[in-house]
């Protein structure tokens, strides 16, 4: 009988690689292998996380609420914790925010493990960011770095760094972002996390865009290609998005829409309302700039 602890250890470094069929397989795997609570609960939980990263959306549910189920059984308060958390990414991923709130904010008054707490609340930062509730958003993204700071939490460390960065981006301040993103770039490399390294990328990019296409350009192809590698569809809308971007600033109008209109096409198929949203925008305003000429 394989040991299942080997097998959850497998799946973590298949998914920090993003080989992300291999993860799932190895985490299905322990979860038959065990007959322990704590075990099953923490392999349906990065179940639920790679079929997230895969937009398999209503699989990454079902396993974050079979986790629930099995955590609240068998009182297992930080295992529940995690799959509150499964469930509420998935939901932040689709744009649904009204059905991942109530879920972070029961996580953050339920959680006594410090990490798990920062957890909430960089994800509750992610939310009000995506509302535009900024000032909310940079509170809670440094309460929650601060709680990652206490507990020696590097990968948390890391992603907190990036959406740091990228609030002073949305503020406009991109001296600010690009100093911030670099500093959190770095951090993602030193954990190697692939996907997280992929998305600070594409981050920096938009941060230097305006000052250096041709470097954006060559962060958000990296990026790209760190999402078509792991099959993350969601990812690569957001790096298709900036290489839109970057082609509409260098004025290469008919590449930019086919960038555009790739991503909405993905965006579209997966179910993601704020990426939908947002590369609407993008296409009406290039016709728009195009008619101008």
């Amino acid at each position: 009988m394989p040991d299942p602890l080997e097998l959850l250890e497998e799946g973590r470094r298949a998914e920090k690689l993003g080989i992300l069929n291999r993860a799932l397989e190895a985490y299905e795997d322990a979860a038959k292998a065990s007959d322990d609570p704590s075990i099953i609960a923490e392999a349906l939980v990065h179940q639920a996380d790679v079929h997230r990263a895969c937009c398999e959306w209503d699989d990454a549910i079902t396993c974050a609420r079979d986790a629930q189920v099995i955590a609240v059984t068998s009182g297992l308060e930080d295992r529940h914790a995690e799959a509150l958390n499964a469930e509420a990414v998935v939901h932040m991923a689709r744009g649904d925010f009204a059905a991942a709130t109530p879920l972070l904010e029961e996580l953050l008054r339920s959680a006594a493990d410090v990490r798990l707490r920062g957890i909430a609340l960089q994800n509750l930062g992610t939310t009000r960011a995506q509302q535009g509730q900024l000032a909310a958003a940079e509170q809670a993204f440094a309460e929650s770095y601060s709680c990652f700071l206490s507990c020696g939490y590097e990968r948390g460390q890391a992603i907190a760094l990036n959406n740091q960065g990228r609030v002073a981006l949305d503020r406009g301040d991109r001296d600010l972002a690009e100093r911030v993103l670099l500093q959190a770039l770095h951090a993602a490399r030193e954990v190697d996390d692939t996907e997280l390294i992929g998305i600070t990328m594409v981050n920096v990019a938009e941060a230097i865009l305006p000052r250096d296409a041709l470097r954006a350009e060559s962060f958000a192809c990296s990026a790209l290609g760190h999402f078509q590698h792991s099959r993350n569809t969601w990812r690569m809308i957001e790096a298709l998005r900036l290489l839109g971007s970057v082609h509409e600033h260098r004025g290469n109008v008919g590449e930019a829409g086919r960038c555009y209109e790739r991503a909405l096409g993905m965006a579209t198929e997966i179910g993601a309302k704020v990426e939908v949203t947002a590369l609407q925008g993008c296409i009406h305003r290039l016709g728009s700039a195009t008619r101008a000429r």
